[in-house]
């Protein structure tokens, strides 16, 4: 149901994705350190915080988001190449960190993240499952 204009009521899973990548993607991570980026999660009907620790130096990350599905785990993955072609067909590359991920509540899925900004300032990613994504992003503190 249309309430105002691009408004929706009752959405599923299904009506709710995160498919569209925009931003300067890095291009050049920082060679060391470890840096601890906190931001936002939205799932369909669903807020939560994400708390997401990198460290340049192993090239490894992993995080939490709190608040959505019982809290979802992001377990450690490695920073690798990443690329992501957009439905209007135009395309980013950078740097980011594919892994798998599991919520309290027993569900298991997947993420992936990509990193953005000059000096890797910020993350963007998504946790994929069958029962819907969970977009989420969040600065370097």
């Amino acid at each position: 149901m249309v309430t105002a204009p691009g408004f929706k009521e009752n959405l599923d899973a299904e009506d709710v994705s995160f498919d569209t990548v925009r931003g300067y993607a890095t291009q050049n991570l920082p060679s060391g350190g470890k840096f601890n980026y906190v931001g936002e999660a939205l799932s369909q009907d669903q807020t939560g915080r994400l708390n997401y620790t990198v460290d340049f130096a192993a090239k490894t990350g992993s995080g939490f988001i709190s608040d959505i599905a019982g809290g979802i785990s992001l377990n450690e993955g490695r920073i690798g190449a990443m690329s992501h072609t957009n439905p209007d067909n135009t395309s980013i590359s950078g740097y980011g960190i594919s892994s798998t991920a599991h919520s309290n509540n027993g569900l298991s899925s997947t993420y992936k993240l990509g990193f953005f900004g000059p000096e890797a300032d910020e993350i963007v990613g998504v946790v994929t499952s069958d029962h819907g994504d969970v977009g989420f992003g969040g600065k370097k503190q």
